[in-house]
């Protein structure tokens, strides 16, 4: 017997018809249809279950944020609520809070000299802050920042060698410089101990610098030069090549350094004619120097000592 075909109801996830088949079909076939069609709807439906979640990018429709369950630790049980309660801690952001991070503040300040003062609006100092001071003239003593905040006026510092804070004495604030506020004074950062007031080093400190200075100064490459005289009297036997010698005075000249002479270009044939050593002897404020003839005349030379 055939039946005609008719609507049955419809597939919620193919969005496609289910009619019944005629009678006349095998009962074991339309079973087998019906119970894939089943099992495809259970893979899809397992498939979107899987897909929706919030740590996985999928488009499954157009997906109301505040119909996904927020699983973060901000608080709200959707979406939507655990945003809002972010945005909400963000904008309420305060400069009280000990862990706000809220940049660098600038200070200004191109009248007051050691007594600078500063307005910046809204602002609550707070231990940690960091700011910048711009100054138009330079500390000439102790100084102080008062940033109008209704904190007060805190003292300017500075570290010393040793960690421990101290006041300003003057030409630490110049330009614009680094302040940090450790919950009691501004410190200056900008201010490097080592090449400011020296007065205020401690034995220990200045024996380190003087040390330091010794041992550049005796290894540095010294020049030091002038002019001198080779006499026509003075001269001495000596032992050797040369049948004389003269001890010059020369001031100021170590055994150990080496000296270079050079005699007047006038004076030359002089020199030739007493047949003057090319080469000298250093010693304490002395040069030695050679010939096999007294010189007739005074002979002119410049000396030059390296060390």
């Amino acid at each position: 017997m055939a039946i005609s075909v008719k609507e049955i109801g419809n597939d919620p996830i193919y969005g496609r018809e289910i009619i019944s088949p005629p009678l006349n079909y095998n009962f074991e076939l339309i079973q087998n249809l019906i119970n894939q069609h089943i099992l495809d709807i259970a893979n899809n439906t397992a498939q979107i279950s899987t897909k929706a979640n919030a740590n996985d990018v999928y488009t499954i429709g157009d997906i109301d944020s505040g119909d996904v369950n927020n699983i973060s630790s901000v608080t709200g049980s959707k979406v939507t609520t655990a945003l809002d309660t972010l945005k909400n801690l963000i904008d309420n952001i305060v400069a009280g809070d000990s862990n706000a991070s809220i940049g660098i503040y600038k200070f200004n300040d191109m009248i007051n000299t050691n007594s600078y003062v500063s307005e910046y609006g809204s602002l609550t100092l707070f231990a940690g802050l960091i700011a910048t001071l711009s100054v138009a003239n330079i500390n000439t003593g102790s100084s102080t920042l008062d940033i109008t905040d209704g904190s007060g006026i805190k003292n300017i510092k500075k570290y010393k060698s040793d960690g421990t804070k101290e006041l300003l004495t003057g030409g630490e604030i110049y330009g614009t410089i680094i302040l940090y506020y450790d919950g009691v004074d501004w410190i200056n950062l900008s201010y490097n101990y080592k090449v400011g007031n020296l007065a205020s080093l401690n034995t220990t400190e200045k024996s380190n610098i003087v040390g330091a200075i010794n041992e550049i100064d005796a290894n540095m490459l010294v020049i030091l030069e002038n002019t001198g005289s080779i006499p026509t009297t003075g001269w001495v036997a000596n032992t050797g090549d040369y049948a004389l010698k003269n001890d010059i005075t020369i001031s100021g000249i170590l055994a150990t350094d080496w000296i270079d002479i050079v005699i007047d270009k006038d004076s030359h044939d002089i020199a030739g004619d007493a047949e003057i050593c090319p080469t000298v002897t250093e010693g304490t404020d002395t040069v030695t120097m050679y010939c096999n003839t007294a010189p007739t005349e005074a002979i002119p030379f410049k000396w030059k000592v390296v060390r």
